[in-house]
């Protein structure tokens, strides 16, 4: 049946495949290629000779630094022997052929995981060991807990950069109640293990994304949640910051529940035992009819006596309705308008 939909879906999709070939020649100082998520039913782009080596011919740019990859399989054989991709983003596991374990290069300084789950732990890991050993940034999110004590392992004496996404995991999906896809979520809250980063002997910028939302209960209360408790713990396990990074998003869906929001999980930061010499501070909704403004984050850090003592000492900087700047080269991209493509 899978042979079927993919002969299929590359008989429909050859034409535009084609067309995209051709076009890729015109960007010879590409810096960034971006592939989207694709469904099943589109995997078999691989297949078709023409559009796969106008990728490689890509890929193989000395221009090219960056490569982000939606949830798909991916061949990462087709960057086997790169020496100039450094940066490598992956949105669920990618299809791992044995010939990639047996490679050297690239040798990716810059790597973003999420949505990797138990699928493919063992064999990224291998593929790891070989090719993140002189890893610098890294960002993960909490369906990569598996495999990323071993990432440190591999680059704890490298790895300067970290950001960790504590978000709920997946999409929403139609259950028989709503109340049992937030339970889902919220269970989830309590299975999170202590990331203990006390091995990453030169950390210096560590960037943590929380998430606060609303759900309500049997009684119809709306009740307030965040992974941020589980997410300042990680704080008493470094010393070597020389910047702390955190981005909180808001739910914007009950915003008029702000009162609601906690914040004194921040507290640890006011611990002698935590002393970082700058700390930013982000909020946002993303919504322009709902927008976390000053007001509302200094009523929500007054609440909270030693956070507004770091304010003062300009050692807390706040950002209402701003997002924290992101170390991928694509952000540099969206600024100055650097090459990149978006398949």
């Amino acid at each position: 049946m899978a042979s079927f939909w993919d002969e299929t879906a590359l008989r429909l999709l050859t034409p535009y495949l084609e067309e995209i070939a051709s076009l890729l020649t015109m960007f010879p100082v590409l810096e960034c290629i971006m592939f989207p998520t694709l469904s099943f039913a589109f995997q078999a782009v691989w297949q078709e000779n023409r559009f796969r080596t106008a990728m490689e011919n890509c890929l193989h740019l000395p221009t090219l630094q960056e490569v982000h990859v939606g949830d798909m399989s991916f061949p990462l054989s087709m960057l086997n022997n790169l020496a100039n991709i450094n940066y490598l983003a992956l949105s669920g596991p990618p299809k791992i052929e044995s010939q990639c374990l047996e490679t050297t290069f690239p040798q990716i300084k810059s790597l973003a995981l999420q949505g990797f789950e138990h699928r493919s732990s063992s064999v990224f890991r291998t593929w790891a060991k070989r090719h993140i050993i002189g890893l610098q940034s890294l960002k993960y999110d909490l369906s990569c807990y598996q495999i990323i004590l071993d990432v440190f392992k591999i680059c704890s004496d490298t790895l300067e950069n970290l950001c960790l996404c504590f978000r709920r995991q997946g999409t929403p999906r139609k259950l028989s109640s709503r109340l049992a896809w937030h339970r889902a979520e919220i269970l989830d809250l309590g299975q999170v293990d202590l990331i203990d980063l006390s091995s990453l002997s030169h950390l210096r910028h560590l960037t943590i994304h929380v998430e606060i939302f609303f759900w309500y209960d049997d009684s119809d209360d709306c009740i307030c949640s965040t992974y941020l408790p589980k997410a300042v713990e990680i704080l008493e396990t470094v010393s070597s910051l020389h910047q702390l990074t955190i981005e909180i998003y808001v739910d914007p869906a009950n915003l008029n529940k702000i009162e609601r929001i906690d914040l004194s999980p921040l507290g640890v930061l006011t611990k002698s035992s935590v002393c970082f010499p700058h700390i930013d501070l982000y909020m946002y909704t993303g919504a322009p009819w709902c927008c976390v403004t000053p007001t509302i984050m200094d009523s929500l850090l007054a609440k909270h006596k030693g956070l507004m003592e770091l304010v003062e000492l300009g050692v807390l900087a706040v950002h209402p309705e701003e997002t924290a700047p992101t170390l991928s080269r694509s952000y540099i991209a969206k600024e100055n308008n650097n090459p990149c493509i978006i398949m």
